[in-house]
């Protein structure tokens, strides 16, 4: 309780030895009365005798107030826990229905039937909402007061208690005019996907809140940004543009609290790729730095091509920094300060760094000791590669080096070990095999995703969030407590976090809203409601069970974001020489040689061997798990003036799993700048686009192969020292064989039907309305039967109501003098006859508390003119089953 704002309130109270054991014989004592809560509500007292007051009395004292307050305090907890349960209801209803439309099947199917489901209105739309869009009071203004201050009627708003409302993240939606109608387009095909997905799910929310009585917003929000509300209100709109207006779930603390679990991250940001304002990795940055929770640590290293600088470090070595506000904030304005830098990144001194801050912050208890995660963020390639593409390069190990920095320091963080999330922004290849091998090589749950130009930066990163969302689980989270953007004052959120069955990767968070006003009414008074939650979030936050999902879930999270990592069939315990795949047989020559060299040394080995020739995805699994990881030759390449030719004399014929990048570009630059021929290397970075160009004199790993029909077979691959997937038993480093039917792509018929989709409803007007009439009662033709009315002429019905008020208030004063008479002379009688009055429990309120309860909800008419339930109404639809449904709010 030590962390209550306490309001100090004096009493006094009377005790008498033959009443009160704990007071001094024969005398009366006064008590001072230490309210710890609000003075208004139910008070947890504590007692502070007198100085006079012997040591035996204050003891019994001091054990009297502390039973009190302990049994305040659990009374308050059983009933916050009550009506925290009772959100969980509602909570649940649309959870479930949430993580049903957002599967990746059930996205892919929503697109076909789109546009035939009613259309949905958009928070921004200037008319959509119609005339069901009223004032009502079923959600009122708490604690800000200029909300809708401008308005006769402050506390209530405009709602729409028969439709969700969606809102996107600003700049998503744009206009597209067909006639005199502006219909809302959603350009976004992966946000549209879900606002499709999001109709299966519209009319849950008004069930659930209609069952469960809610007095506050009820939602769910996808990770691209995409969230419905209910009940449906508008957003504030001052420009004609939709541009400016929306909303970002992703930075909200609600969203924060149930995506994201407690983490120690540190960021590495490649300066050199600050070359544009149109870069997404920056702003990307910031948005995350912004919605880090509070009990996140946290630092930057700015990586340049000279260093890597912890920035606002306070000190050697730096360590993290809790993420509060305040340097929160400090932290975001660095990084909108820092220069572009030249040259290209030391990345491997950056990592290295990284590690050292993670541990030394533990060591220092600098550490909310749950995931620890390094989230990378590239353009460019590290600045070891500039040898490693040059003309005769003696050998190039950079990626190597890089990976055997982070193995090493991996091994030294115990067994909270480091998850790595690498994005990289452009078309660098070099930068793509660095990233992607430093994922792969790493001993925790670790994923690599590439950023896309168009990507909004608000959910660019949304690997780094699947990665925090591992130490979370699908139960409900608690948020700290903030003010409502739609004037429901101080709440908090229980907020649910929602996974896809398969890859255990975040789809969307749901989440039902709690007044602070509505805990204390519950648990009695403001402080208390704060007292409890707060006790709440810290249980929450005690534990740490981080997930480390399985090979195959990993794999999963890879193959959506850019391609599964290879198997390893290399190093310690892996002593095969050979390894079969179909009627070939590959081996490895871990010479540093030139592609010439490296053809002959193949040729040596017997008769039929040579550079391996990779014509299907089956070898190039195979042999992506024994190369190097800067590349090991196979047997294509492309002379001067030629395009790229296998050594059998075919022409290449680019196939899925080979090149990511226009490799032409690399081979050009080779034959005019290098006047050199151009040669494939194959890495580790993955099964698929793990290709890559180099001059063919520099001096790389090679890949040989013999068939199996060869007549020396048997004495280049011993059978007992071969390889064979369909035989061998071995324990795979990441699985290749995992079923990823739940990631492959939709169907060319459903995504042809996204892009014809339109399923947010059309502006029919083109005018647009103030924040004021948008949001607030009072001052449009449609608000319904509590639309503001106001007159400054005298009428006879005011004068009769001024009387009524009038004798109303002279009744009271009167009854108020009848009663205080009627006390004192009571008390009187009392003291005469030695009567003592009976004790009352100190600081207790015995007024109830406010009756919210539907009868005594302020409706726009009285309940005796509500709609009468019938059977079928006059449209033929079933009869409202709830009071929302019978009234015209």
């Amino acid at each position: 309780m030590s962390n209550v704002n306490a309001t100090t309130v004096h009493a006094t109270l009377s005790c008498h030895a033959n009443e009160l054991p704990f007071c001094p014989p024969t005398h009366i004592s006064s008590i001072q009365v230490i309210p710890l809560l609000d003075q208004q509500d139910d008070a947890l007292c504590a007692l502070n005798p007198p100085s006079n007051m012997p040591f035996a009395s204050a003891k019994s004292l001091l054990f009297l107030a502390l039973f009190g307050t302990t049994a305040l305090i659990s009374h308050a907890n059983d009933r916050f826990d009550k009506l925290y349960n009772e959100k969980i209801e509602a909570l649940s209803d649309v959870s479930s229905q949430l993580i049903n439309a957002l599967e990746p099947a059930a996205r892919c199917r929503a697109a076909q039937n789109c546009n035939d489901i009613d259309c949905l209105p958009n928070a921004c739309s200037h008319d959509s909402f119609g005339k069901e869009y009223k004032c009502s009071n079923l959600l009122q203004t708490v604690g800000q007061p200029d909300f809708c201050s401008r308005s006769c009627d402050s506390q209530n708003r405009l709602l729409n208690l028969r439709t969700s409302t969606l809102t996107t993240p600003p700049g998503t939606l744009r206009y597209k005019r067909k006639g005199r109608i502006e219909n809302i387009e959603v350009p976004n095909l992966e946000l549209r996907r879900d606002v499709c997905a999001f109709k299966r799910i519209h009319s849950f929310l008004a069930e659930a809140f209609n069952r469960h009585k809610l007095r506050s917003w009820l939602y769910v929000a996808s990770k691209t940004g995409l969230m419905m509300t209910f009940p449906g209100t508008a957003h504030g709109r001052t420009e004609p543009s939709l541009q400016t207006c929306g909303f970002v779930p992703m930075i909200r603390p609600w969203y924060i609290a149930a995506a994201s679990g407690s983490k120690d991250v540190v960021f590495l940001f490649d300066r050199t790729s600050l070359t544009t304002t149109e870069k997404v990795l920056p702003k990307a940055l910031v948005s995350e730095l912004e919605r880090l929770r509070r009990d996140d640590y946290v630092a930057v290293i700015a990586v340049s091509g000279e260093n890597a600088e912890v920035l606002l470090s306070s000190g050697s070595p730096s360590i993290l920094r809790k993420a509060d506000e305040s340097f929160k904030e400090t932290l975001v304005q660095a990084v909108h300060r820092l220069p572009p830098s030249s040259g290209q990144p030391v990345m491997k001194e950056a990592i290295e760094k990284a590690f050292d801050i993670l541990q030394e912050s533990e060591k220092q208890q600098q550490s909310s000791l749950c995931s620890r995660i390094i989230v990378i963020l590239a353009g460019n390639a590290p600045a070891c590669f500039k040898e490693c593409n040059k003309k005769s390069s003696s050998g190039c190990t950079c990626t190597a080096d890089i990976v055997t920095a982070v193995q090493a320091k991996q091994a030294r963080m115990g067994e909270r070990k480091v998850s790595i999330v690498a994005f990289t922004e452009g078309m660098n290849n070099d930068a793509q095999r660095m990233a992607r091998s430093i994922v792969c090589a790493s001993d925790a749950a670790s994923v690599w995703q590439q950023v896309q130009p168009n990507k909004s930066s608000d959910s660019a990163l949304s690997a780094y969030t699947d990665i925090g969302s591992l130490t979370q689980t699908s139960r409900e989270y608690t948020s700290d407590i903030y003010i409502d953007g739609f004037g429901l004052g101080d709440i908090f959120t229980i907020a649910r976090p929602m996974y896809e069955r398969e890859t255990n990767a975040l789809v969307g968070v749901s989440g039902v809203d709690i007044t602070i006003t509505e805990v204390a009414d519950r648990v009695g008074g403001r402080d208390a409601a704060r007292a409890v939650i707060e006790d709440k979030i810290r249980k929450e936050r005690r534990s740490c069970s981080p997930r480390k999902p399985d090979s195959c879930a990993q794999q999963k999270l890879r193959a959506r974001y850019g391609g599964i990592c290879a198997d390893v069939l290399v190093g310690e315990k892996r002593s095969w020489k050979c390894y079969r795949a179909g009627s070939s047989l590959f081996f490895r020559s871990e010479a540093l040689t030139s592609w010439e060299e490296a053809r002959a040394n193949c040729q040596t080995l017997g008769s039929g061997a040579d550079l391996a020739v990779l014509d299907n995805d089956g070898k190039n699994e195979l042999v992506a798990a024994i190369s190097a990881y800067d590349g090991s030759w196979i047997g294509l390449r492309a002379e001067q003036n030629k395009e790229l030719e296998w050594i059998s004399g075919s022409p290449f014929e680019k196939k899925g799993f080979s090149f990511n990048f226009d490799y032409e570009i690399d081979i050009n630059r080779l034959h005019e700048k290098e006047l050199i021929d151009a040669c494939v290397a194959v890495d580790r970075r993955g099964t698929s686009g793990n290709w890559n160009i180099g001059p063919c004199d520099s001096k790389r790993m090679a890949i040989c192969e013999v068939k199996t029909t060869a007549e020396n077979v048997s004495s280049i691959c011993p059978q007992d020292n071969t390889f064979d997937r369909r035989t061998t038993v071995y324990e795979p480093v990441h699985r290749v064989d995992c079923d990823l039917s739940e990631t492959v792509k939709c169907s060319e018929d459903e995504e042809t039907a996204l892009e014809n989709a339109n399923p947010l409803c059309p502006d029919r007007s083109s005018g647009g309305r103030s924040e004021f009439d948008r949001r607030c009662c009072g001052g449009r033709s449609d608000t319904g039967p509590t639309q503001c009315q106001t007159t400054d002429k005298k009428s006879s019905s005011g004068a009769v109501i001024g009387g009524a008020v009038g004798a109303v208030i002279v009744v009271g004063l009167a009854a108020s003098i009848a009663i205080i008479f009627f006390r004192r002379k009571r008390k009187a009688k009392r003291v005469e006859g030695q009567e003592s009055p009976p004790l009352e429990a100190p600081c207790a309120d015995s007024s109830p508390p406010p009756d919210r309860s539907e009868d005594n909800l302020q409706l726009p008419f009285p309940k005796t003119q509500a709609p009468k339930p019938s059977s079928m109404d006059v449209n033929g639809s079933k009869p409202p089953n709830d009071l929302y449904d019978g009234l015209d709010i």
